[in-house]
This record gives C-alpha cells, structure tokens and sequence, in this order.
C-alpha cells in the first residue's frame, strides 16, 4: 500500500489546501480530497483564485487532458517539469518508484470552475473561478495507485458520488430514470456507456461519410486491439 500522506507526492503546497484522506473504492490505493477557498465574485464579474498544489515529487512523466475550448478534451504529456500549454481537467505524474499520481479537478458544483496550470517552478496550480456572490470552495481529488488506471478509477470513482451529491435533476430527467427502472434496466448497461470509449466519426473521416467508411474505420480499431462500445455520427 503506497503511503498515507501527502506530503510524500506533493512539495510545498500552500497551507490554504484543506487535506482530507478518504476511503478508495479501488484496492491498493490511496485517495484524498482537496478543498481551497475561492473568493466571492462581485456583481457581474467573477473572481479568481490561484492556489499552489506544490511540486509533484521524483516523477519521470507526465500527463493531462486539457481543455482546448468548452467541449473539447485532448491529451498533453511530457518530461521533466510540469508545463502543459493549455489548462488542465486532469493530470498525472509517473513516479520513479513506479506509483502514479493522479490530480482531478471537480467544477460546475457551487458555480465553481477549476483547472490546473503550471507556473515556472514547475507548482502545479489550481486556477478557481467562482461565479457565485458567495465565497466558494474548489474540490480536487488526489490518488495514488500503482498502476495509472488504478490511480484513475478511485478519483473517478469517488468524483461521481461528490456529483451526485449536488447534483439537481430536472423533472424530466427523473421521469427517465423512473421509466428505466421500471424497465429494469440493468447498470451493468449504462456503464458500457458512461465508462466505455465510443468513437467519433468527425475528426477522423470528416463530412464525406458513407456506410463503408465507418465500418472500414471500426475494423481498423479492432485490429490494432481497441474496443469501441458505441459511435457518434455527426450530422
């Protein structure tokens, strides 16, 4: 089991981060939550609050996914410091010692959005933005695992039940989930979506799309050993 404290991952965080140790829903990891005030926004404008996470310790790599705009992610990874271009949703550090840590920015609860950024010391930062005329708080979710899917899924684990928790579902989003049950519809076949890689046609085969192309496109995927559980076809 990797250690308990954070301090032996992160160096020199701010004293402003609030550490709490939580229950890993995946074996042989270690997972914390990140808390940092952010301050209020006033009238129209909102207010910013940049806070050091510290510098990952004795990593080799690095990874994130960042945000190129609104609704698009796209991987970065590099070595030596910390210096993705873009901001960061996530971010993940592979350790001499073989452990991966794995940093997970949680936005859209409390209107507060956070991202990761690097600054020149190689800190990783929490860049907040609070939306809210109230003082707000941003959550981050920190793991470490042996293996980075390991890592991965206990931060993605336990972020779903900090979502969950704030979050409001409209009436016609319970009526679905009502007529689901009734249905019996099983959870095992939701997570083949929410969890699985589906596929998207656009970036890869553009507008001239037709019927052999895609399955041209699948039968390459399959191949090369990746399994696609469904596929967008843009319009």
């Amino acid at each position: 089991m990797p250690p308990k404290d954070l301090v032996n991952y992160l160096k020199g965080f701010s004293p402003d981060l609030f550490v709490d140790p939580v229950e890993s829903e995946t074996p042989h990891t270690q997972l914390w939550a990140l808390n940092l005030p952010v301050r209020a926004a006033e009238g129209k404008a909102s207010a910013y609050t940049d806070t050091s996470l510290g510098v990952p310790r004795s990593f080799s790599r690095w990874f994130s996914l960042v945000r190129i705009w609104s609704p698009w992610l796209a991987p970065r990874h590099g070595q030596g410091q910390f210096s993705p271009h873009e901001d960061a949703v996530l971010s993940s550090f592979l350790r001499m010692d073989g452990l991966h840590l794995v940093l997970l920015a949680i936005s859209g609860i409390d209107e507060v959005l956070t991202v990761f950024k690097p600054d020149d010391d190689g800190n990783v930062i929490a860049h907040s933005r609070n939306d809210s005329l109230k003082t707000g708080r941003a959550r981050i979710l920190a793991a470490v695992g042996s293996t980075f899917n390991a890592a991965l899924a206990a931060v993605m684990y336990h972020a779903r039940k900090v979502v969950r928790g704030y979050d409001t579902m409209s009436q016609d989003v319970e009526e679905e989930m009502e007529t689901a049950i009734e249905n019996d519809v099983k959870a095992e076949w939701m997570e083949n979506w929410y969890d699985g890689l589906t596929y998207c046609t656009w970036n890869a085969l553009g507008q001239d799309l037709h019927e052999q192309k895609i399955f041209d496109a699948l039968d390459i995927l399959k191949e090369k050993g990746i399994q696609s559980r469904s596929s967008i076809l843009p319009q």
